[in-house]
């Protein structure tokens, strides 16, 4: 899993500044931001993410992450895109850093 410059709780249970890739069994938890509810922190890994080329979001190639589904489904009628699961976000943004690598040699 790939990280810049960001806080990770490690499952030996102490925080640690990373940069660089990171081996995902060493995460104990990673957290994200519901879309709806901006104060309200949500398990990356049983989040539902949105896809959408209409709505810009801080997270990055138009990714946004909602607590459940209802949410998720609501933002996509004012912003159509794709439903994905956590893997298939992975998926997705591994993608796309790997087209960043190879646009950059």
């Amino acid at each position: 899993m790939e990280v810049e410059n960001h806080l990770l709780y490690t499952k030996e249970h102490e925080w640690t500044l990373i940069e660089g890739d990171v081996a995902e069994e060493s995460v104990a938890l990673l957290l994200t931001i519901d879309y709806s509810n901006p104060t309200v922190l949500v398990d990356a890994a049983k989040a539902v993410y949105l896809h959408s080329p209409t709505l810009r979001s801080p997270m990055g190639l138009n990714l946004t992450s909602f607590a459940d589904r209802a949410n998720a489904e609501e933002t996509a009628g004012r912003h159509p895109g794709e439903m994905l699961s956590w893997n298939q976000t992975k998926r997705l943004v591994q993608e796309s850093h790997q087209k960043t690598r190879e646009h950059e040699k």
